[in-house]
């Protein structure tokens, strides 16, 4: 089924002298500090001469690819037994790990993404045989990162395949497609499960955007192969990453039979596993048991498993109301727009059963109101509640401003952590509190402040009074008790808080709010 890589790269066999002696030649080369793109075919051209002035020669009448006679992208025809082969000088400097020539080469005008026999690439060969730094340097140079050769293999692939794994993670680290298929439908991930390679297997599946669920041709996941060949480790890795432990193949196949066939006890008990904790997880949902759902989440248990009717426990908990289940299964990974058998969304069943705050939380968390189930319905045609539609449609006027490349108001400011929901308003109220409090406090420091100055005054100038007229002092210092307070009433009135009719009803009393009105 894989075939032999070697054949694939068409490299020459070091049983062909030409070969030994370019090798040579471009290794020497390539440790010397005194070349630059613009003498790097002369120093060639000059250690070939050299070394077999007949191939030199062969050199200088083979035919120019484009490159206006400089010989930068002359192809060089090798025999290889019975057979020929053409490559470039790049191809070469990328097979024997020549970093410093490569850089030259394409310096100088050759070709980074230069194809030989079956559509093989510089990069593909230098993937192949683990040359990171030729990798380096041709990725940074342009070369296709996603390139296929005639089989369908991409650069990654090959690193994949020989477990290069620094190979791997620079090229995922360019960009690489981690889903990419070969003409067999086969991903890097499921070239490193077959071939055992663990590391790169724990590698590609916290790549972003990784589907550990992707099928080969023959309709096998990662978790089918995994589980076929024993690796138990890699089947507790791929479950712990929401692989469907239920999928099926072409022939209805799942990865519990696969193990079972193949006798692979271990591997069938974390299978079995791995069912039961999907079970229970669903029955924690339908129960609305959120600490339940908290602690097999944590375990690991894949949240967006399906049923038979392709619901995942997302599904169940919108239709069911289950708010602060909804949110703690997005936080821990569901996908808000998962299809069901039908092609409906979470969306779809809560706003189909009228439950308002799972709409809200959906719609907070980038559920898209767009989404049309097997008969061409949005969210919004299932839907008889007036408060889901304004919702819901208040969020595809969102989405057309977002399709445009407009932001709205609100996604200057939105928090999207869906866990934090449920304190928004409260927090909002303790701040229209806080902010009245602290009116309501300055009005107090104004009126003692008024009653004080007021007072004082008052004495002060009673007790002068009191010397001028038959006025006793007890009776003075009670006309400046009166006065205070009648000043100090004033202050009140002017510094008195002033509150909007809303915020006073959201701190009363519910039963004292028809007063108010």
């Amino acid at each position: 089924m894989l075939k032999d890589i070697t054949t694939k790269l068409c490299i020459l066999s070091e049983e062909v002298m030409e070969y030994d002696k370019f090798m040579e030649i471009l290794k020497k080369i390539n440790d010397l500090s005194d070349f630059s793109k613009d003498n790097i075919v002369e120093k060639i051209k000059a250690k070939l001469q050299e070394e077999d002035p007949d191939l030199c020669q062969e050199w200088e009448k083979s035919k120019p690819d484009n490159d206006s006679g400089s010989g930068m992208n002359y192809i060089f025809t090798i025999s290889r037994g019975q057979n020929s082969k053409e490559v470039k000088l790049l191809h070469l400097a990328s097979y024997w790990n020549c970093a410093n020539v490569a850089k030259a080469l394409i310096e100088n005008g050759a070709d980074v993404n230069a194809e030989h026999d079956n559509k093989i690439t510089p990069l593909h060969i230098a993937a192949h045989y683990g040359h990171e730094d030729v990798v380096t340097i041709l990725t940074g140079k342009g070369a296709i990162v996603d390139a296929k050769n005639g089989d369908g293999w991409t650069s990654l692939h090959f690193a994949v395949e020989k477990n290069h794994k620094n190979v791997v993670n620079t090229l995922i680290g360019k960009g690489a497609n981690v889903n990419a298929e070969n003409d067999e439908g086969w991903a890097p991930l499921h070239l490193a499960i077959t071939n055992g390679h663990k590391e790169i297997v724990q590698v590609l599946s916290k790549a972003e955007g990784i589907n550990v669920d992707a099928k080969n041709s023959d309709g096998w996941t990662s978790l089918h192969l995994a589980a076929a060949n024993g690796r138990k480790d890699i089947v507790e890795t791929l479950i712990e990453k929401g692989a469907d432990v239920n999928a099926k193949d072409h022939y209805k196949w799942t990865p519990l039979a696969f193990a079972s066939q193949k006798g692979h006890k271990a591997v069938k008990e974390a299978l079995l596993k791995a069912q039961e904790n999907i079970k229970a997880l669903r029955s924690a949902v339908k129960h609305n048991n959120e600490e339940e759902v908290k602690n097999l989440s944590n375990k690991g248990v894949n949240v967006n498993a399906k049923d038979d009717d392709g619901c995942t426990p997302l599904h169940l908990a919108a239709r069911e109301g289950c708010e602060d289940v909804v949110k703690i299964l997005i936080a821990k990974g569901a996908e808000v727009n998962a299809n069901n058998g039908d092609r409906r969304t979470p969306l779809h069943l809560a706003a189909e059963n009228g439950k308002i705050k799972v709409v809200e939380v959906l719609l907070h968390t980038e559920a898209d109101p767009s989404l049309k189930d097997v008969d061409g319905k949005t969210p919004r045609d299932l839907t008889k509640y007036q408060g889901i539609i304004q919702l819901l449609e208040e969020a595809e006027k969102k989405q057309t401003l977002k399709n445009e490349n407009k932001k709205t108001p609100e996604d200057l400011t939105e928090n999207k952590d869906v866990m934090q929901l449920p304190e928004k308003k409260e927090e909002k109220q303790v701040g229209k509190n806080a902010i009245v409090k602290e009116k309501e406090q300055s009005a107090k420091n104004a009126i003692v402040k008024g009653v004080i100055v007021c007072f004082v005054t008052a004495v002060i100038v009673g007790v002068a009074l009191a010397f001028a007229t038959a006025l006793s002092v007890p009776a003075i210092i009670g006309l400046a008790a009166e006065s205070a307070l009648i000043v100090g009433a004033g202050q009140y009135i002017m510094s008195k808080p002033k509150t909007e009719m809303q915020e006073v009803k959201e701190l009363v009393p519910r039963e004292t709010e028809k007063a108010l009105t």
